[in-house]
């Protein structure tokens, strides 16, 4: 490779870094437009991009008087396939899901107020919904102490051989109205993992303790720097 192929090279991708970096996510919208806004695709530097294109004019002027022109309309997904929105299951049966491709973002500049924008945005009848965009990242790991032994949750030697319970948490952690009915040996409802989670049923250690080591895996109590760690 010669000089100049790695001077473009660099500046290339520095300059993709600097775009990148100019986005703050903290300060950005996503909204749903139903209707009334569609995605064109325009080509720029031999790139085919897809740009917004507000369709209707009342919604034209009332983004407007909100303070958001055509031009700060980001594509949120330009990726997404409107034919993954319709997925037919084994059975033959028909799952339609959102069609991402109606989600916009837009930027929101220092002296406005994203919650006000957000509120203006929500009372258009071509809004399905506005929210805050944002950074997040995978932090729901236990401090339950044998959680590294629990092979079924997170497989650390046959990598991906588990039911990939963190990133399961980081969606839904489960519910403290939920009711799991465990057909066992009994359970010990003295256990520190267990003794606020179990109402009625039997107690006891039958089947050499198997009850108790289901009622675990189940809904041990987590985060509490002992034992193991509940699926829910």
């Amino acid at each position: 490779m010669t000089f100049k192929s790695l001077l473009f090279t660099a500046l290339f991708l520095f300059s993709t870094i600097f775009v990148f970096s100019q986005r703050d996510p903290n300060k950005e919208i996503l909204v749903y437009f139903v209707n009334g806004v569609s995605q064109q695709s325009v080509n720029k530097n031999n790139e085919t991009l897809k740009v917004a294109e507000v369709t209707d004019t009342l919604l034209k002027a009332s983004l407007n008087k909100i303070g958001i022109s055509e031009t700060m309309l980001e594509v949120a997904l330009p990726d997404f396939n409107i034919n993954e929105a319709s997925k037919i299951l084994r059975n033959g049966r028909q799952v339609k899901q959102i069609d991402m491709s109606k989600l916009y973002r837009i930027s929101v500049s220092e002296d406005k107020n994203r919650d006000d924008i957000i509120s203006s945005l929500i009372k258009l009848p071509e809004v399905l919904y506005a929210e805050p965009n944002g950074l997040v990242s995978p932090n729901v790991i236990p401090s339950d102490t044998r959680f590294i032994q629990q092979w079924g949750l997170r497989n650390t030697v046959n990598i991906g051989n588990d039911i990939h319970a963190e990133q399961a948490w980081d969606i839904y952690t489960g519910n403290p109205n939920n009711i799991i009915g465990i057909i066992d040996g009994g359970t010990d409802a003295g256990h520190p993992d267990l003794n606020d989670k179990i109402s009625g049923g039997d107690t006891g250690n039958g089947w050499g303790g198997h009850g108790v080591h289901v009622s675990g895996i189940a809904a041990a109590e987590t985060n509490n720097t002992q034992g193991v760690s509940g699926v829910d």
